[in-house]
């Protein structure tokens, strides 16, 4: 900086904080940077040496730094406090109005759990007690009775034997018997997509009318793409619905993936052949047929359906479920499987306030597995469903591997190596601070995290 320069800083420096200065500064401050005199006229005028004048200039402009350095400070904190009150008010809003479906079974299966904690032994008395609240905490979540009744039974056959009375931390095998029943009620492996050997993997999605389908197929895609790192071809057979084809041609953009669009005045079945002899001819890994919606009791476009199945013989029929539709999407899922050959569901909105019974009822009485669930409103709000890690989500034991994958695609490595790096070398600013703030929002709600990791359940409400 020249001395121009310098002296226009700190003429500029005067104007706003001179205020804050005290008279015999700001008088000296003002003689000197507005009005032109020397050090000597300034002095002669106050009757004081010409140093002195000289260090309170240089007094009154060190102040006025150090007030805009605060004020920068303070920019920077209010800055930081308001993504902090922006992702509290949200995870709120969230926690108020929108409950993870398993939340309450989650609390009370940690609760139960908890007392046995207390007990130095395992007998008949006490595991009847668990048991009758481990009953009445799955029928409340809306568990099929059929089920809660095998589930209970398999659990206590485990449980009361031998090699249980044995064991010093009754709780703790309690834990292990309950876990793996719920892994097996959840459908325990099963989770994985069939993808084809030779040509395109062909997935099919139905489901009831306005259950979501076509965003949901746009979400598949965007997961195959992303994660699995397929080329993804949509086909467009939904010719009933007004704009659906508007839809999903938009969210194929969005996606970033191709889409066939024929328009409505072709049949459905005639669009997915078409689809398919693309898909195979420009070497795509995975086509994705988005059906109209349907009632189970609507014979001609579940007749339809079964020409689209035999037309490109899928791999993968997927049937979209409520997850707040109850015990309604098991009837719905046994109704569509007996025309269709499923292969599998996707159960949406479990981020809502569903109880969650539908989600552990399902496989045990259709035989089908959830591939997938959905669990928010974005086009990036859809999981592969692992029933490990809903047991363990369940059972307060977190899931520290989902939490793993999505910091491992939305965290920006380089720049957290370099914050590192300034770490290290104590370089940190708070400009730092506000860039790995901003890189934990993409992660979701605080509350969301905490619920991944063990022992932290409780803390995020």
């Amino acid at each position: 900086m020249d001395n121009l320069d310098e002296f226009n800083y700190i003429n500029e420096l005067f104007d706003t904080y001179g205020v804050l200065l005290s008279e015999s500064q700001q008088q000296m401050l003002e003689q000197y940077y507005v009005f032109n005199l020397s050090l000597g006229e300034i002095a002669e005028e106050l009757n004081i040496s010409r140093a002195a004048v000289q260090d309170a200039l240089k007094k009154g402009i060190q102040k006025c730094k150090k007030f805009e350095e605060e004020l920068h400070l303070l920019e920077k904190k209010n800055k930081i406090n308001n993504i902090l009150n922006e992702e509290k008010i949200s995870s709120n809003e969230k926690l108020e109005s929108i409950r993870m479906a398993f939340e309450s079974l989650s609390d009370k299966f940690q609760g139960i759990l908890k007392k046995l904690k207390g007990q130095s032994r395992l007998t008949e008395q006490n595991m009847e007690e668990m048991l009758g609240e481990i009953r009445v905490a799955l029928l409340e979540a809306d568990v099929n009775y059929k089920v809660v009744k095998e589930f209970t039974s398999k659990v206590k056959e485990k449980a009361i034997g031998q090699e249980v009375f044995k064991q010093l931390s009754p709780s703790q095998m309690i834990v292990k018997i309950v876990y793996d029943e719920m892994v097996t009620l959840l459908g325990s492996g099963d989770s994985e997509l069939n993808f084809a050997k030779i040509g395109p993997t062909v997935i099919m999605v139905c489901g009831l009318q306005g259950t979501g389908k076509t965003t949901t197929v746009a979400k598949i895609a965007r997961l195959l793409k992303h994660k699995q790192h397929k080329k993804v071809l949509l086909a467009a057979c939904d010719t009933y619905r007004p704009a659906a084809i508007d839809q999903l041609q938009t969210l194929a953009t969005t996606v970033g993936v191709d889409l066939i669009n024929m328009g409505v005045n072709v049949s459905p079945v005639e669009i997915a052949k078409k689809a398919y002899t693309e898909a195979k001819s420009k070497f795509y890994d995975v086509l994705i047929i988005d059906t109209a919606g349907r009632l189970e009791i609507d014979e001609p476009l579940m007749v339809e359906l079964n020409q689209i199945e035999q037309a490109v013989s899928p791999n993968e029929v997927l049937l979209l479920v409520d997850a707040m539709s109850g015990q309604n999407a098991v009837n719905v899922a046994n109704a569509f499987n007996e025309r269709l050959k499923l292969t599998g569901l996707v159960m949406s909105k479990l981020d809502g306030d569903a109880r969650g019974g539908s989600a552990l009822s399902i496989k045990h009485l259709t035989g089908l597995p959830i591939k997938f669930a959905g669990v928010g409103e974005k086009i990036e709000d859809l999981e592969i469903f692992y029933p490990e890690r809903m047991a363990d989500r369940i059972l307060g034991m977190g899931d520290i591997i989902t939490l793993a994958e999505k910091a491992q695609e939305n965290i920006d490595e380089k720049a957290t190596k370099k914050a590192m790096n300034k770490m290290m070398d104590g370089t940190f600013d708070l400009d730092d601070m506000l860039a790995q703030m901003k890189q934990i929002q993409k992660l979701g709600s605080l509350g969301g995290l905490l619920r991944m990791i063990p022992g932290m359940p409780k803390i995020s409400k």
